[in-house]
């Protein structure tokens, strides 16, 4: 029975971790005033990061070097892959798209040859999340569109009073956002 899959590379229920810790988090800016404490502003939600670490062992059918190996080849290719845990059919909140950012090997055992029998792998993921692509119409200003406001148009001062209204800060409507293709697993 798999535990887990990170791309191609299948984790059986017997090289299971112990434990997967993540961590989820917000983003904030700090501005410095001239008296008192600085100001915080957000800025977003920081990417989520999952660090496990599996036990390959060649007693329970594992081969050790091949399973290092293909993660090795995966983090290689720096390109994101898909982390599902079970079948997926649980909404757990780090399953998705990662890339991988390090991989730990610990030899636990070695045959008299060299052949590795037993090691650990620490691995450390981070979410990859893809690119939003804007379609900007001829008639909109590049500018605009970009900053996401409305208010600025040919003509118009460049400056303009910071506002906390959502209508205010809308993308202009002769903007189109349109999610990035999805990457093959």
């Amino acid at each position: 029975m798999n535990w887990a899959t990170l791309g191609s590379v299948v984790f059986n229920l017997l090289n299971s971790p112990e434990q997967v810790t993540s961590s989820f988090g917000q983003d904030y800016a700090q501005h410095p005033v001239i008296q008192g404490k600085p100001r915080l502003q957000a800025i977003g939600t920081k990417l989520a990061e999952v660090n496990f670490t599996i036990s390959l062992n060649g007693s329970f059918g594992d081969n050790p070097e091949a399973v290092f190996s293909d993660l090795k080849d995966l983090a290689d290719e720096q390109e994101p892959v898909l982390f599902m845990i079970g079948t997926g059919e649980y909404a757990i909140p780090w399953q998705g798209l990662y890339v991988i950012t390090e991989l730990k090997p610990t030899i636990i055992r070695a045959l008299a040859n060299g052949g590795i029998m037993a090691m650990t792998v620490d691995v450390a993921l981070l979410e990859w999340v893809p690119d939003e692509v804007v379609q900007v119409s001829r008639n909109t200003n590049p500018v605009v569109a970009a900053s996401g406001t409305t208010g600025a148009q040919q003509g118009e001062p460049e400056h303009q009073t910071p506002t906390t209204d959502p209508a205010a800060t809308a993308v202009p409507s002769d903007v189109t956002r349109v999610p990035a293709p999805p990457m093959e697993a």
